[in-house]
């Protein structure tokens, strides 16, 4: 390859791994070089061991991977065009870690996604105190650390910094140590620490050479002023060479006062972009929105406002920043059904190349749109871009965080894409109430190929409103950085349908769904309770048995009147998804799948197999049952029965009764104290009787 394509490449591709304001600040000479970091790496950097970024070590890689270094090959190359599919790690930290990594990834599914508690936690502390594997104990008192974080609260966060120095052992490469630091810093503020503490904790982020724009955003949280604040997040902005903020004077929060410090140069030509706004009940948020629009660099915009039935004066809003900007257009819905029916509402009156999106609620910077607009113009071969974004509170402090204690992080909504491919090949976003952002993505990735969208280290080019009552803070369909309920169940829907449909194209105008969703997400909120004459509960995740098998065969003769609860044995090697022929037979046949939030009513409970209740689970329907039938079979393990009852208490009401499928699992009842009866699979069922 030519040094153009490898400097595109790790400037492109790799920008997670290259970052040429860290690279040029650790090595001054770049400056009088005369060429970019990116080409003075692959030209002497690389050959005097230098890292091109905290997260890839050049001298490790080459020792690591002695082949590398007798082929000649750049390592960031090498590991950017075939190491990273290899398998390959980038750190000395990662390539430690990596042996454990499956087995730390089955107890974090189990602890986030299932909603397991004391079972993963009480394993993850095990690990931290008496794993061989100084990595793996250091990851895992992290998690611990993590978890506790996730709380919210000052005890919390005591909690979290008790796992600090656990946490801090261990080797790791220096974008590890840049999310513990973060973490720190959240954890020190959060539990009422001076000011100092945090302070001090990033001091020595920089000392480490850890700092970076999320550590940044963190450390602006010590400060009492919003313009003291501001000037961290420029900081912040700085790394990612985003011109600064200032704020407007006068009243009102700080975050509706944003805007440049300095008019960008505008580019006055260049491909229309149409930006959908939909908007329900924004009054209160709109028109800072909208003025951070008019101020873009980009000038070729269209800017529809989709008013999704509001009760406020949204629409009085836009009316008014229309009257001062011609591009900006109001479009009414007159029902309100979402935003992406909102959005599905604007695309069909678009007339941009490009088509982008803003929440009505968010601030994007100046360059936001010229960044990702000059990329597709750029790349011809890709399809679609994303950015990143930053989480901020009215006062601009930042204390939302997803993953492992990022303050930074992709923005869907900030998706841009070529209105004539996605009109042809995808035809909108899926009429869902959360979460089709992701699936329009990822079926964007399975039409054009994993490569067609691209996701750009933008930084926080745009600011997402933190407040109280956003749709991420949902209990029942919100998202902790993980997915659980029924945005898990949607996404193991969509990944079915992506893998088997014949067509990924949506209609807006179908009354069919392309594939189901819980009712939780449905456009028109469900009646409550949800009804089922049979509701199958179990672990659906290996099939073959249990209730899996039952399922197929009870699915496969299209039976009505069934629904699905999944409910799951602690088993952190099981995987977290279900089995794939359960999942084709229930959506064959029609069936639902009760998530957690849903209140369903049933006249029969299959609970299948006592070991499900071993552990309680926080992620489940809450379901009355007029009978409730515990059924164990030849693969069945049973716990205390007290404890049994003590879990179904938690999520269903209903007599319960104990069942033997087969005469070993009459055997195990019998042995746990439980008298049971024989199971009678419902007469309908093939091979019933």
């Amino acid at each position: 390859m030519s040094e153009d394509a490898d400097a595109e490449l790790i400037e492109g591709a790799g920008a997670d791994l290259f970052d040429p304001a860290w690279y040029r600040a650790r090595h001054p000479d770049v400056a009088w070089a005369g060429t970019s970091p990116a080409r003075h790496y692959l030209r002497l950097g690389a050959a005097l061991g230098r890292d091109p970024g905290p997260g890839f070590e050049t001298r490790f890689y080459l020792a690591a991977y002695p082949d590398v270094a007798a082929a000649g090959r750049n390592p960031l190359v090498h590991y950017l065009r075939s190491g990273r599919a290899e398998g390959r790690a980038p750190t000395a930290w990662r390539h430690a870690l990596a042996p454990a990594l499956p087995r730390l990834a089955g107890i974090l599914e189990h602890l986030q996604e299932l909603g397991f508690d004391a079972a993963p936690l009480a394993e993850l502390e095990r690990l931290a105190a008496e794993d061989t594997s100084p990595a793996l104990r250091a990851r895992a008192a992290e998690e611990r650390m993590l978890w506790a974080l996730r709380g919210g609260t000052a005890e919390a966060a005591r909690e979290a910094l008790g796992w600090l120095r656990a946490a801090r052992r261990g080797g790791r490469d220096l974008v590890a140590r840049g999310h513990l630091a973060v973490a720190e810093m959240l954890a020190r503020h959060l539990a009422g620490a001076p000011a100092e503490e945090v302070a001090a904790a990033y001091a020595v982020a920089v000392t480490l050479g850890a700092d970076g724009a999320e550590t940044d955003l963190v450390r602006g949280n010590t400060e009492a002023d919003p313009a003291a604040r501001l000037a961290w997040i420029n900081r912040a902005l700085a790394r990612f060479a985003l011109p600064p903020l200032a704020l407007e004077p006068g009243p009102g929060p700080a975050f509706d006062r944003l805007r440049a410090a300095a008019t960008p140069a505008p580019v006055p030509e260049g491909p229309l972009v149409t930006v959908l706004v939909a908007a329900h009940d924004a009054e209160a948020t709109l028109a800072t929105a909208l003025a951070s629009l008019s101020a873009q660099s980009w000038r070729a915009l269209e800017i529809l406002v989709i008013d999704d039935a509001s009760a406020d004066g949204t629409a009085r809003i836009a009316e008014a920043a229309a009257a001062g900007d011609p591009r900006i257009r109001l479009i009414r819905q007159p029902v309100n059904r979402g935003a992406y029916a909102a959005r599905n509402r604007g695309l069909a009156e678009a007339r941009g190349a490009y088509v982008t999106l803003h929440d009505a609620d968010d601030w994007a910077h100046p360059l936001r749109i010229a960044a990702q607009a000059a990329h597709l113009e750029a790349h011809p071969d890709q399809v679609a871009c994303l950015g990143q974004q930053a989480r901020l509170r009215g006062d601009l402090s930042a204390l939302r965080w997803t993953g492992h204690a990022r303050t930074i992080f992709e923005n869907t909504a900030s998706l841009m894409i070529r209105r004539a491919p996605l009109l042809d090949r995808l035809g909108g976003w899926d009429e869902v109430r959360v979460s089709a952002d992701n699936e329009l993505i990822r079926r964007a990735g399975r039409v054009f190929g994993p490569e067609a969208v691209a996701r750009l280290a933008t930084g926080p080019a745009t600011l997402q409103r933190d407040r109280p009552g956003s749709a991420v803070g949902d209990p029942v369909l919100g998202i902790a950085g993980f997915l659980y309920g029924a945005r898990r169940e949607y996404r193991g829907a969509q990944a079915l349908h992506h893998e088997t449909a014949a067509e990924l194209r949506y209609d807006p105008a179908a009354r069919a769904r392309p594939f189901p969703a819980p009712a939780r997400m449905q456009l028109v909120p469900p009646r409550t309770p949800l009804r089922a004459g049979i509701i199958l509960a179990g672990d659906l995740r290996v099939g073959g048995q249990g209730a899996a098998a039952l399922a197929v065969r009870a699915a496969g003769a299209r039976l009505h009147g069934w629904g699905i609860a999944e409910i799951h044995r602690y088993a952190p090697g099981a995987g977290a998804t279900m089995d794939g022929a359960v999942r084709r037979a229930i959506h064959a046949a029609g069936w639902p799948v009760f998530t957690h939030g849903d209140h369903v009513a049933c006249d029969r409970l299959i609970l299948w197999d006592p070991a499900v209740l071993a552990h309680p689970q926080r992620y489940l329907p809450r379901i009355e049952a007029a009978r409730i039938e515990i059924v164990a079979d030849a693969a069945s393990t049973i716990s205390d029965p007290e404890t049994c009852r003590a879990t179904i208490a938690r999520f269903a009401t209903g007599p319960v009764r104990w069942c033997a499928a087969d005469p070993a699992g009459r055997a195990a009842l019998a042995a746990a104290g439980c008298e049971a009866g024989a199971w009678q699979v419902p007469e309908d069922v093939p091979g019933a009787g």
